[in-house]
């Protein structure tokens, strides 16, 4: 016959570290978790270098007509052109309203004897 057990007893001291064991066997993958929640928008990064360019493509269709741009500065003026044909007469205008009355002119200088006059019808013979 065996007695009762006795009081368990204190922990002991820590061992040594015992050498390191071989690598195990790489386990089964196990099954795809579900998606998580995006995270936070990370820092823009730098603004890589400009790319060659490209193949030039073909032509495209032609466009809608643009709205009428502003007119542009007067231009200097040019060397004077060569006279043109004299035009047909144009027909008579509008009599217009009579002018207002000029002034009086000065005298004008004294004339020369004029002509002698035709004679005269004899009068009759008195009482």
């Amino acid at each position: 016959m065996s007695g009762n057990i006795g009081p368990q007893g204190q922990p002991g001291s820590q061992g040594r570290v015992g050498p390191q064991g071989s690598t195990g066997f790489t386990g089964f993958t196990g099954p795809q978790g579900l998606i998580g929640q995006p995270g936070p928008l990370g820092v823009q990064g730098n603004v890589g270098q400009t790319g060659q360019p490209g193949p030039i493509g073909s032509q495209g269709f032609t466009g809608l007509q643009g709205d009428t741009g502003f007119s542009g500065p007067t231009g200097a003026t040019g060397v004077k052109g060569q006279r043109g044909q004299l035009g047909d007469t144009g027909r008579p205008g509008v009599r217009g309203l009579p002018g207002s009355t000029g002034a009086t002119g000065p005298a004008g200088p004294v004339g020369g004897p004029g002509q002698s006059g035709f004679p005269g019808i004899p009068g009759s013979v008195g009482q």
